[in-house]
């Protein structure tokens, strides 16, 4: 087998790889408003089924799921070219900017759920790529 093709066996691990990691994003950055810790201020919110009372996020910590539009918007978009090594996760609500980042004119302090969850799969993404190239040269080689 050619160098060109144990190159490509590598790839599409790789891609693989990149793939899972942005899922894997995905999921951190949905548990992170889902389930993580909250300590802002309490209040009483009308809801479909009755008046709930709300734990909001204080600042610095993720947002405080209320009604799901948050972490439903959260999605990962896989590259349209099947030879890229990349996916996007992608938040479609629109004030997820702000709440991720904060407003500049102080209305809104940051709520970060994006990066912190980069942060967690960070270390498995190396890690996962590491053994896509090892994968591939593996397989590529026995090929021979």
């Amino acid at each position: 087998m050619s160098f060109a093709a144990v190159g490509a066996v590598v790839a599409k691990h790789a891609r693989k790889a990149v793939l899972a990691a942005a899922y894997d994003l995905e999921a951190h950055a949905k548990a992170e408003i889902q389930t993580g810790t909250k300590s802002g201020e309490t209040y009483r919110v009308a809801t479909e089924k009755g008046v709930i009372t709300h734990q909001a996020s204080a600042p610095g910590e993720a947002p405080a799921n209320l009604f799901g539009v948050l972490a439903g918007s959260i999605s990962t978009v896989p590259s349209d070219d099947p030879t890229a090594l990349e996916a996007r996760v992608i938040v479609t609500a629109e004030y997820g900017a702000a709440l991720e980042f904060g407003r500049e004119d102080g209305s809104i302090s940051a709520r970060p759920f994006i990066r912190p969850a980069a942060d967690q799969v960070e270390k498995s993404f190396a890690r996962r790529v590491g053994a896509a190239v090892a994968a591939g040269a593996r397989e590529g080689a026995a090929s021979r």
